[in-house]
């Protein structure tokens, strides 16, 4: 990934697929393995315990709104699927990225999920799960896609055991590809569609 993504990391990994942190838990039929958050929390906002989509969404939106309440007003709402709208987030990273806003902008951020962390762990527990094996083909068919797009270097999904890990820049710590760049954002375009809800890069 480029030496400009670190805020990225601290929302999602270089091609995360999760909405949330994972509680400390081990990954379940269909998760897909997150970069990890940050820790520490008011549960004072903490919804209700519900089950169902209404409920994912509800904290979701609960989520939304508490980082909303810690500096970033422009945090978008989830989408009615109650997944996170990825590409407006990425927005707010890159604004908060920069000119010499880089390092403030990490602080900012890292503060409001760590005020926010137990409401990224009740939406996580609620998140619907999906069947690793679709889960799998999907994403396999958006590696193929980024590659047939020119990011040539786009590695396939993994499975270990019943979590999925998303393809992407087969060597994070030497980028093979610059997720900033003109080209990738092309093909994310391009291929976007392809991926599951809930999964956007």
């Amino acid at each position: 990934m480029p030496k400009k993504t670190t805020i990225a990391l601290l929302v999602v990994p270089v091609f995360a697929l999760a909405a949330c942190g994972s509680g400390g838990q081990e990954p379940t039929g269909g998760e897909i393995l997150s970069a990890g958050s940050p820790s520490a929390a008011s549960a004072t906002t903490k919804p209700a315990a519900k089950e169902g989509k209404g409920a994912f969404y509800d904290a979701q939106l609960a989520y939304v709104r508490c980082m909303r309440q810690n500096g970033l007003q422009d945090w978008p709402d989830p989408k009615l699927s109650g997944h996170p709208d990825w590409d407006r987030i990425q927005d707010i990273q890159r604004e908060l990225q920069k000119g010499s806003n880089l390092r403030a902008g990490q602080e900012k951020l890292t503060k409001a999920m760590r005020a926010c962390m137990d409401l990224m762990n009740v939406a996580d527990a609620l998140a619907p799960k999906q069947d690793p094996a679709k889960l799998y083909e999907a994403l396999l068919r958006h590696a193929k896609c980024m590659r047939d797009n020119g990011v040539s270097a786009f590695a396939n999904p993994k499975k270990e055991g019943n979590a999925v890990i998303p393809g992407g820049d087969p060597n994070p710590a030497n980028p093979a590809f610059d997720i900033e760049s003109p080209a990738y954002e092309r093909a994310r375009q391009a291929c976007k569609d392809l991926l599951p809800d809930g999964s956007d890069q």
